[in-house]
């Protein structure tokens, strides 16, 4: 899938947003919600044959939203709305709240056995890159709270140093993460890292397995397995077909969102330790 300048939000042109969306954790784009909501009307309206607003819902829909009225918001029994059109209103609001009240009711949902929209809400997590994923019934976080400081940090870091060329490539490398890109990712990523190293030697040339040598000579990479580290990843961008050179309808579709997101956090570690031989512009 090749990144599509269009689905590029504002924030993400100007730099603002350094996290791809898949690092986002504690917030639900629209998209998610959306598509979430859609799963969640269709299961309700399943359960509405006449299509109006006063037609009461019955059987194993009406069973799971009151369990989840009782266990989950702790209200009366004896309060369960009946009708439709009141349960729409009601799960649209939960629905359209904050990125907490969205997952506790998906989450509630994956948890009861009756619910046989499961594998949809999984699959819509994943179509629209969300920050959270279905495991083995569970939602999780895909990336770490760990890797999202990384991340964070790296990109100070740039900014501190004024390394907009690695900025460039790194902030390019998320656009393709919340794109679905995941070979432009990997590109992105690894040009990051070789525009780092040529801000800190100050070579425009050479590549980054030059520049890693070079740095590895003058002691500013310390030791010799952080070095081979660090040619590992130029090794792997230069092994996976598409990935270095090309990107779109040549992209490998051997790269996969899991191993893109691992290459951008392990590529953000390595911006910042290859700054930390640079000198810094101005107050840090």
């Amino acid at each position: 899938m090749s990144t599509d300048s269009a689905k590029i939000t504002f924030a993400q042109r100007q730099g603002l947003v350094p996290l791809p969306s898949q690092a986002e954790t504690g917030t639900i784009s629209s998209a998610t919600r959306a598509k979430l909501w859609s799963i969640v009307l269709g299961w309700l309206q399943s359960s509405n044959a006449s299509g109006t607003t006063y037609q009461k819902v019955t059987g194993r829909t009406s069973a799971i939203l009151r369990r989840w009225w009782i266990e989950d918001q702790h209200r009366m029994i004896d309060e369960a709305p009946s009708y439709y059109g009141m349960w729409q209103e009601i799960l649209k609001k939960e629905m359209s709240g904050s990125y907490v009240s969205v997952f506790n009711f998906i989450q509630f949902l994956l948890d009861d056995e009756d619910f046989n929209r499961k594998g949809a809400i999984a699959q819509a997590l994943v179509d629209t890159r969300a920050a959270y994923r279905v495991t083995d019934g569970l939602l999780h976080p895909v990336v770490s709270d760990e890797a999202t400081a990384t991340i964070s940090n790296a990109s100070k870091d740039m900014d501190r140093l004024s390394a907009s060329g690695a900025k460039s490539h790194f902030r390019q490398a998320s656009v393709c993460l919340t794109n679905g890109d995941w070979s432009g990712a990997a590109h992105q990523s690894v040009a990051a890292v070789e525009s780092a190293a040529r801000f800190v030697c100050e070579d425009e040339k050479n590549t980054l397995s030059d520049l890693v040598k070079e740095m590895a000579k003058d002691g500013r990479i310390s030791h010799p397995a952080l070095r081979e580290v660090i040619l590992k990843i130029y090794g792997y961008a230069s092994d996976e077909k598409g990935v270095r050179h090309s990107q779109g309808a040549q992209s490998s579709e051997n790269v996969t969102e899991r191993e893109a997101l691992f290459l951008f956090g392990l590529c953000a570690s390595t911006i910042s330790y290859l700054l930390g031989a640079a000198k810094a512009v101005g107050p840090v």
